[in-house]
């Protein structure tokens, strides 16, 4: 399974290009170029002998979660076979107070037109309520979740 993606250079938001970011490998210099108009001079490279870490973007509010082959495959049932690259799993744009170093929410519109400061209300307008109770597959666990926990 091909998991290269072939980046939109034309796409406006950095936070649209984060997230398609999600399930493609790392690569620090993309990531601060991307986010080179916020301030961010250098995005670290992953160093763990874990499979899996953290990278933290404090003048960015973010904080990407990456991870080796093995762990992203058993995550997802996916087929990535490049042992040596560090896949981005998850992305989150954080709100001031979340970390020690975060003293700004994510300085940039999500999707939608929604910000770190938008109400609930406004996000539920935008993206809709939650889905609560519908029928999900994660490897290992099929489940439905519902408002008083999962059943089988």
């Amino acid at each position: 399974m091909d998991m290269n993606l072939n980046m939109n250079t034309d796409m406006k938001e950095p936070a649209v290009q984060l997230i398609a970011m999600l399930g493609q490998p790392y690569h620090p210099k993309r990531v601060q170029a991307l986010l080179k108009p916020y301030g961010v001079k250098r995005m670290p490279a992953p160093k763990s002998y874990f499979n899996d870490t953290m990278i933290s973007c404090a003048k960015a509010s973010l904080r990407m979660d990456l991870y080796r082959i093995p762990k992203i495959n058993e995550l997802t049932g996916l087929q990535y076979t490049n042992p040596d690259e560090w896949i981005i799993g998850a992305i989150h744009f954080l709100p001031p107070g979340s970390g020690d170093r975060i003293e700004a929410p994510y300085p940039v519109t999500l999707p939608e037109g929604i910000t770190m400061n938008s109400s609930p209300e406004e996000s539920i307008a935008a993206y809709g309520p939650a889905q609560l109770d519908e029928e999900c597959e994660w490897p290992g666990f099929p489940a439905a979740l519902s408002p008083g926990g999962a059943r089988a």
